[in-house]
């Protein structure tokens, strides 16, 4: 965890390969079409979780149906905190991946290939052959 904040923090200029003779020449920011991440993580827990709800709702509507018939006086076995109780790992994951997206979004960013000039006081066996 700590060798990735300070590989995320590091400055762009000492970000270098693993060979140490080969640097990154253009850092491209990330497409905005990232964050259809966090609506397939939605789709993919929340539609089966809507459908848990939605069979317990029948259940309990059938239940309490037959308890007015039987007993004459309506009771109440869930209110709307189950539903929310029941949706809430739902909500966090999808937060969750909302977010870790957003950040990665946000910390990407456009770097230009560096110039000629920056070269010249380097060998030539480092300048990068732009054809």
């Amino acid at each position: 965890m700590l060798l990735a904040m300070r590989i995320a923090n590091a400055p762009l200029n000492r970000i270098m390969s693993a060979t140490r003779n080969e640097t990154i020449l253009v850092q491209e920011r990330l497409h905005p079409a990232v964050f259809i991440l966090p609506v397939f993580a939605a789709l993919a827990t929340g539609l089966p979780t809507l459908m848990v709800l939605l069979m317990i709702h029948v259940v309990m509507t059938v239940f309490t149906s037959l308890m007015i018939q039987f007993t004459n006086h309506q009771i109440t076995l869930f209110n709307g905190y189950f539903y929310f109780l029941a949706s809430l790992p739902t909500i966090f994951f999808t937060g969750t991946v909302f977010m870790v997206t957003l950040v990665a979004y946000l910390k990407s960013t456009r770097v230009e290939a560096p110039s000629e000039d920056q070269f010249e006081n380097h060998d030539d066996s480092r300048k990068p052959n732009f054809v």
